[in-house]
């Protein structure tokens, strides 16, 4: 009986015991939350915060939309980017977080031959923001569109391209549109001074709408391709100086826009068309030009045109210079406006008063007074004898 019991209860404790083994191969696999979750039906999305041990990588030609879901999604501490798109199209959506050295970098074709590599990144909300930059984008078909969202970066800048071009490279030839969002650049090393965005090399960049900042720095710089500005809020502030740097070269003065001569990027400065938003700098011009156009090489045939805007700064009357030849535009309280004047027309005793404009500032361009069309505008008016058009009371 003695020897059936202890057979019993040696039978019992491996059965106690079997469920403990069972657990402890459960606990030690690995953990979760290092890597991206699979697509379903083109969907990332995420359900937990991770923290990725490498850079993600979309290529191949896929098109998938990131749904942040929320979450924060932290990049790899081996100074790598948390996602790279190269020969894909990555739409950013979610309202989440992408942190970590760099957020996100878009790779065309980096050589110096050979067709675009398409790779497209939309941002359409969430924050991104990196310890250098917030999005980085180099290469033939880089292509960048930001519709909301909050992007921020350090000492470079929240969005950035690369000026880099030998006989071996070309990182230019990108395109940048920004329709709205906030995107800022926050300095963290003395003697540098960040910007908003960054335009070191050929390509385009158009903004549209959102609010462009650098805390320490230009709103954005221009050191080589095409600037359009349509409409947005550009900040620049900070104080800048010969010797404070802006990327790896200087000066730069911490303007609203900032084109960089000075630097003479082989990219080469194409044009700057500034026709509505407001631009703005704390200590320096609201739009800046640094350094004198060359007279031969890749900047030679940059030109700058105003027809629009709001330019809050210093010395804002420069601005003019940059008003299409013959236009009768003038820029009152930091506005850019069509000149005006005012005419009152044939009463019903028939005669005729013109009062000119105030303002009697010549065109830059002809130099020729505007009370001479005040004068034309009175004869036609004589002509037209009884063509009342509104009549005095």
């Amino acid at each position: 009986m003695k020897k059936f019991l202890a057979m019993a209860l040696a039978l019992l404790m491996v059965a106690v015991l079997l469920p403990v083994t069972a657990m402890a191969e459960v606990t030690a696999l690995p953990a979760r939350g290092t890597t991206l979750p699979d697509a379903v039906g083109g969907v990332i999305k995420l359900t937990e915060d991770v923290t990725l041990s490498d850079m993600v990588t979309f290529g191949e030609g896929k098109t998938v939309t990131l749904n942040l879901n929320g979450k924060t999604l932290t990049g790899p501490t081996n100074n790598k980017p948390a996602i790279s798109v190269n020969n894909a199209t990555l739409t950013i959506t979610g309202n989440g977080t992408i942190s970590g050295y760099a957020a996100v970098q878009v790779v065309g074709n980096t050589t110096r031959s050979g067709e675009a590599t398409k790779s497209v990144l939309v941002v359409e909300n969430g924050t991104l923001t990196g310890s250098e930059y917030g999005i980085l984008f180099i290469g033939n078909g880089a292509d960048v569109t930001v519709n909301g969202g909050t992007i921020t970066g350090g000492d470079n800048a929240a969005i950035m391209s690369n000026g880099t071009v030998n006989d071996t490279s070309d990182q230019g030839h990108t395109k940048l549109v920004v329709n709205g969002g906030t995107i800022t650049g926050n300095t963290r090393t003395q003697g540098y001074a960040n910007c908003a965005i960054y335009l070191p090399n050929s390509g385009t960049a158009m903004i549209n709408g959102g609010t462009i900042k650098g805390t320490t720095g230009a709103g954005i710089v221009v050191r080589g391709g095409s600037l359009t500005v349509n409409g947005g809020t550009i900040e620049g502030h900070g104080q800048g100086g010969d010797n404070i740097k802006m990327g790896d070269a200087n000066p730069t003065y911490c303007g609203g826009i900032e084109v960089g001569f000075s630097t003479n990027y082989p990219g080469g400065i194409a044009d700057v068309k500034i026709a509505g938003g407001t631009i703005s700098s704390e200590t320096s011009e609201a739009f800046l030009v640094i350094g004198e156009k060359p007279t031969d090489g890749a900047s030679a045939n940059a030109t700058f045109t105003v027809t629009g805007g709001t330019f809050n700064g210093q010395y804002t009357e420069k601005v003019a210079g940059y008003f299409p030849q013959g236009s009768d535009l003038v820029i009152k309280d930091g506005k850019v406006q069509p000149r005006t004047i005012t005419i009152i027309v044939p009463s019903e005793g028939g005669s005729t008063t013109t009062t000119p404009s105030t303002d009697t500032t010549k065109n830059p361009s002809t130099g020729a007074n505007d009370f001479v069309g005040v004068a034309a505008a009175a004869a036609v008016m004589a002509l037209l004898g009884s063509a009342v058009v509104l009549r005095k009371k």
